[in-house]
Parts: structure tokens; C-alpha cells; sequence
């Protein structure tokens, strides 16, 4: 079983304050809940994946924006709820949540019908939790074919990994000289744009 982590950090340094000498103020381009897409690579680039904007930080010389991002999922992961599901299958409570907070369901069938409790989890916490019962993958992930939210609940080898997160920037008065994103407690290094 396997969950991915809802949260990213892209760290990037900017040559000629790339953010603060553009038509459009930074509070707007990285404002709470905007939508980032990250594209990289040389010649031609390739859809890394999408986040919304949690928070962004600029540093006073305006050459590093630290950028904290979220996937859709961050809002069932909000409030902690008790609710008794009788008699029902995994798969019902499961597409059930994700039709709440409009994903579209990428979800596997369950047939048998047991209670299950949710106390004092998270919706994210407990399609977890049933995710692990089941030995199934569970994420939220960007489509960009579909332009969709999608909730998966799977067995790991349904899954086709795809890259999870997307940033693009351009603008005439800077370069990026590195990028330094973090996922799921992961980092990669050496990254850089020139």
C-alpha cells in the first residue's frame, strides 16, 4: 500500500528578480489556492505535474521564492470527523468522499460489505487507512489530458506513474538559475536551469 504525500516545496533562484519586474504582482501570481503547473527540461519540456499554492515566500534580495504547494486533497485532510459507515463496502465510502469534495473517482471495486468507523480522522486519513485495509494505492493527483482532479484508490499495479508536480515561469528580465523541489520528503539536487 502506498500514499503519496500532499505537499511540495519548490525552492527557486532567480538572476534579475524575475517575480518583483512583472506585469503582475506577486501576491496575485502566487496567490492561496492558484493553481502552478512545473514543466521541465531542455529544447522541448515535459509536464512535471500541478499543486495549488498554499504560501510563497521572497527573500529581501528577490533572488529565492520558496514556493508551498498542495494537491486537492489538502481539503479532506482539514477537519477530524466520527462517522459510522454500516454495512457498506470500501468502495462506496470511497467514492462517496470523492464526489464530496469534487475529484473524480479513479477508484477500484470492493465487494464485501462490513462497518466501518471513521474516529477523529481526517476524510484523507481514513480513505488511508482503507487504503492500506484493501493493499491499495490512494492520492490525488492533477490530470492535465482531463484538466481533472482525480482521487485514486487502486491497487498499486494499476497505477502508471506519472511525474506529480508542474511549475511554469517565464519572463523577459530573468533566468532561473536553479531549482531545488522537494516532494514527499524527497529531494532532488544538483537541478539546474540555465
Amino acid at each position: 500500500s502506498s500514499s503519496k504525500n500532499m505537499m511540495t516545496t519548490f525552492d527557486i533562484y532567480l538572476k534579475n528578480r524575475l517575480v518583483n519586474g512583472g506585469n503582475e504582482d506577486t501576491s496575485k501570481i502566487f496567490a492561496r489556492g492558484r493553481m502552478l503547473s512545473l514543466y521541465c527540461g531542455w529544447g522541448e519540456l515535459k509536464y512535471m505535474g500541478s499543486a495549488l499554492v498554499e504560501r510563497y515566500s521572497l527573500d529581501v534580495q528577490g533572488e529565492m521564492l520558496n514556493i508551498v504547494c498542495m494537491d486537492k486533497g489538502k481539503e479532506m485532510a482539514r477537519e477530524e470527523k466520527d462517522k459510522t459507515y454500516p454495512n457498506t463496502t470500501d468502495y462506496d465510502i470511497v467514492l462517496m468522499k470523492a464526489l464530496e469534495y469534487g475529484l473524480y473517482p479513479c477508484i477500484t471495486k470492493t465487494n464485501t460489505k462490513v462497518s466501518r468507523v471513521q474516529h477523529n480522522l481526517t476524510d484523507y486519513r481514513f480513505i488511508a487507512s482503507l487504503a492500506k485495509l484493501n493493499n491499495f494505492a490512494f492520492f490525488v493527483i492533477f490530470n492535465p489530458t482531463l484538466k481533472r482532479w482525480e482521487l485514486h484508490f487502486e491497487p498499486p499495479q494499476n497505477i502508471i506513474q506519472k511525474d506529480i508536480y508542474k511549475y511554469t515561469y517565464s519572463g523577459n528580465n530573468s533566468l532561473v538559475l536553479s531549482f531545488n523541489p522537494q516532494v514527499s520528503g524527497s529531494v532532488y539536487r544538483d537541478t539546474t536551469i540555465t
